[in-house]
């Protein structure tokens, strides 16, 4: 088995890049679930409501730094295929691929890590209103 680190090594540059979305995504995590607790009616609800979609939309973000990563590893292995001799094309080919595909699954995979977690918040955010205000008059006893 493949070390995580080995694969960041092999994956390139744009794997810091796909770390760097996930620790951002990460960190807006805890204020929106928050924000979906504490804030309940009128504008803070619509804020809790902006900030959760906004997290949910960031989930993309590893995605697409994964698919920019293994375009441009495949653009770098097709520049070195061009100019090695003709007999080692596929093996370059081969090899070149397969490292260029690192970041594509590193951001599918944190995409669908960060989906998961995100519909916490966003579940939080846009509760049905009648269950907020039934759960406010349960705390109040009347």
């Amino acid at each position: 088995m493949e070390s995580v680190l080995g694969l960041f090594r092999e994956g390139g540059p744009s794997m810091v890049a796909l770390l760097s979305a996930d620790c951002s995504c990460c960190s807006l995590w805890v204020p929106a679930m928050l924000l979906g607790l504490v804030l309940r009616r009128g504008i803070g609800r619509r804020i809790a409501q902006v900030v959760a979609v906004f997290l949910l939309i960031g989930t993309l973000v590893p995605l697409v730094v994964g698919i920019a990563g293994w375009q441009a590893g495949v653009s770098s292995t097709d520049r070195a295929a061009a100019i090695v001799d003709p007999e080692y094309v596929a093996a370059l080919r081969a090899v070149g691929l397969a490292e260029a595909e690192i970041p594509l699954r590193f951001g599918v995979s944190s995409m669908l890590g960060l989906l998961l977690i995100s519909l916490l918040p966003a579940l939080l955010a846009f509760r049905a209103e009648a269950e907020v205000e039934e759960e406010e008059e349960a705390r109040s006893g009347g």
